[in-house]
């Protein structure tokens, strides 16, 4: 999955390449705002039910990740990255469709930057538990001094536990449950009911 950031770095800064150094501590810094500030956004905006769509109770766990030269990732890869947070025997769907996800914007061959924003349910960690996924892509321009790396990619991944199972006097979710549901039906009830108000379950942008 693409080569480290922090090794590129390192690297350059070996050899003085003190150009290519500047350029990415300061796409490190721009990079990493971005990242911080989605983070912010997307948790308190979902914990305080601003967000009508699986509010929360706590995050359960996040990962974030900066690469470069990233031409594609593998469902083995993601997987390994995804087992670190989460544990459970029904993460596979979950995991295919995150890297799908990835390798559609991984397949953008256009100069330039986008954001995108996805929000999944899954059962983990013995939980009913909301998957925000912010990926970050920009291809370099040729006559950029970073174009030899092609690209970066960059992700941060939440996962966070959905309030109780209960119907919120706020947003009117009914997510009442038994011991005869399976934890696909949980999974499944919970993106119900995102589907059935017409909610996105992605945010984009791009320049």
């Amino acid at each position: 999955m693409g080569i480290s950031f922090s090794g590129v770095l390192d690297e350059n800064e070996r050899q003085g390449n003190v150009n290519v150094v500047y350029e990415l501590y300061s796409l490190e810094r721009k990079v990493c705002h971005k990242l911080e500030e989605q983070a912010s956004k997307l948790y308190i905006k979902a914990l305080h039910v601003y967000d009508e769509c699986l509010p929360i109770v706590c995050a359960v766990g996040k990962k974030q990740k900066i690469l470069l030269k990233v031409d594609s990732v593998s469902t083995d890869e993601v997987g390994t990255k995804v087992n670190e947070i989460l544990h459970g025997d029904y993460l596979e769907e979950l995991i295919k469709l995150l890297a799908e996800k990835l390798n559609s914007t991984l397949g953008t061959t256009t100069a330039g930057e986008e954001g995108n924003l996805y929000t999944h349910v899954a059962f983990a960690n013995e939980s009913v538990l909301r998957i925000d996924l912010f990926v970050y892509h920009r291809r370099f321009r040729l006559t950029e001094s970073l174009s030899k790396y092609n690209n970066i990619l960059a992700y941060f991944l939440l996962a966070s536990w959905i309030g109780g199972y209960h119907q919120s006097l706020t947003t009117g979710y009914d997510l009442r449950i038994d011991k005869s549901h399976t934890p696909w039906q949980i999974a499944s009830k919970a993106h119900s009911e995102t589907e059935s108000r017409g909610t996105s379950s992605s945010h984009s942008y791009h320049k």
